[in-house]
């Protein structure tokens, strides 16, 4: 006999039973990014990831449509679509032919369809975990503005399962005032001179405009400002030949958020007729520059914008100046989450000098978020809208990865600095580990990460699972060609997972990689 104190527990247990038994199963539509900022004629892009909830569930297919509004944007064919049972891809069709709406939003009205049909007595489609379905393709309408959605609904989604989807955001991207420079970066030695050309663009081209109010922003300590030649006289609105330096007021901040830079110039051009500069490429300066008598390591040369013109933000990047010898890694970020790591050793480890391209760009930031873990494997946070003193993330570590968070597309982004030693050790803690590689070379997982696998060189095989571009490593796999993941790449984060702490990892070189 049951006695009365337990019968609220079976019923309970039995209530969390029943809703196991009949909760659903999820096809999972992820597209990456899911958040795209584009100019009109621009191209619109972005991967189909499938998944499953639970994760690893072979079904018979899948019948996806993808919802878009075709007087915003133009449909371009797939790409890389998935060819595992993949059955057909319908042309564009109109929601209003066929009297539904299937993605339950009136403001599309065209959809594509695309089928994958496993017809075997036991389905085993796609095969894998995360899968790209395939690459979506767009074109922004000459005419576009505002914000639109693309969406997805399921056609024919596997017996026992929902689609769990998530849509596309795709707005209207400021135009950009794009400032670059000409070299960028300079090794120097004490006491010499050295002089760039600061060159002006707009994204897109040939957008004339009222001017713009320019800062270059430097470091008095390291470098002496010795005047501006070859200035557009174009609605020029600075008397150059008496330009000033002005210092920096550390009561209002550090407007290139550059904590290192004391000091800028300012020139202003200003043309109430709006026709400003002309078309294509313009030069506004060439800027002159001496390293002082004691000057060592490295400074950055900045700019950021007292004014921008109306509708318009800045885009630029700095100029390194450096002693000895200096890399530069370049890293194009898509919209959304990123996964990075340095592959050079830049003189300022803090994330607003490292990210300052992303941060200075006139308008809001390009950069959103950077996250990572510190030596106790606590969560830390960037994030540049907030008081320095309330980010918990202040060094960007040599070999760690990190989630770096940025609301648009490119430009490439660059981080200059000093070549990383091979010979560099990592301390590595039994569980995940999110790891930075740094090697300059490519480096297949098992060869590179051959001190893990096989620490003691006699054969052992030891359990190393790796995680890193939606795809996966297993050292245990007799046979690479079930891994994925074969090519570990410099400036990447990967996800590692071992038994055992590894307190003095070094990466191994891979021969066979260019």
């Amino acid at each position: 006999m049951i006695k009365k104190r337990y019968i609220p527990l079976l019923l309970l247990l039995t209530m969390q039973l029943s809703n196991r038994v009949i909760a659903q199963n999820e096809q999972v539509i992820t597209p990456a990014p899911s958040s795209l900022s584009v100019l009109p004629n621009d191209s619109v892009s972005f991967n189909v990831i499938y998944s499953t909830n639970p994760v690893d569930q072979l079904t018979p297919g899948l019948g996806l449509r993808i919802h878009f509004d075709s007087t915003k944007l133009a449909f371009v064919p797939l790409t890389n679509v998935l060819q595992n049972q993949h059955s057909a891809t319908s042309l564009v069709e109109d929601d209003a032919v066929e009297g539904t709406n299937f993605d339950n939003d009136t403001s599309t009205n065209n959809f594509i369809n695309v089928l994958w049909a496993d017809f075997n007595s036991n389905p085993t489609w796609p095969g894998t975990g995360n899968t790209v379905l395939f690459q979506a393709n767009f074109t922004a309408k000459p005419a576009f503005s505002g914000t639109t959605m693309i969406n997805f609904s399921a056609s024919a989604p596997a017996n026992g399962f929902t689609l769990n989807a998530q849509s596309v955001t795709v707005s209207l991207a400021k135009k950009k005032q794009v400032i670059s420079t000409q070299p960028q970066t300079f090794n120097v030695t004490p006491n010499d001179s050295l002089e760039f050309d600061v060159n002006y663009a707009t994204n897109p081209l040939n957008e004339r405009n009222t001017g713009v109010s320019l800062r270059l922003h430097f470091d008095s300590n390291k470098l002496i400002f010795d005047g501006l030649s070859n200035v557009l006289d174009t609605n020029l609105f600075s008397d150059v030949p008496n330009i000033t330096v002005e210092i920096e007021n550390p009561d209002l901040g550090t407007v290139d958020t550059d904590a290192n830079t004391n000091s800028f110039i300012n020139v202003l051009w200003f043309d109430t007729g709006g026709n400003w500069p002309g078309d294509g490429q313009t030069r506004l300066y060439t800027a002159n520059f001496t390293a002082k008598s004691d000057f060592a390591n490295s400074t950055n040369i900045n700019f950021s914008a007292s004014s921008v013109a109306n509708g318009f933000e800045l885009d630029s990047s700095s100029v390194l100046v450096a002693s000895g010898t200096t890399l530069t890694q370049t890293i194009n970020f898509n919209t959304g989450w990123n996964q990075f790591s340095l592959s050079v050793e830049p003189g300022d480890l803090s994330p607003n000098s490292i990210f300052n391209s992303l941060i200075s760009t006139g308008g809001s930031p390009v950069l959103e978020r950077v996250i990572g873990k510190n030596a106790v494997k606590k969560t830390v946070n960037f994030d540049p809208d907030l008081p320095n003193e309330l980010n918990t993330l202040d060094t960007i570590e040599i070999g760690a990865g990190y989630w770096v968070k940025v609301n648009q597309n490119g430009p490439n982004f660059t981080v200059n600095g000093q070549p990383i030693a091979a010979t560099t050790q990592l301390s590595l803690k039994a569980g995940w580990n999110h790891v930075g590689y740094f090697l300059e070379n490519p480096g297949h997982p098992r060869i590179t990460l051959d001190n893990l696998i096989d620490p003691n060189d006699d054969g052992s095989i030891l359990p190393v699972n790796v995680i890193g571009d939606n795809k996966v490593f297993d050292s245990q796999q007799p046979d690479d060609s079930l891994n994925t993941l074969n090519q570990m790449v410099s400036g990447k984060a990967y996800w590692i997972h071992i038994d055992q702490d590894h307190p003095n990892f070094q990466f191994k070189p891979d021969p066979g990689s260019p």
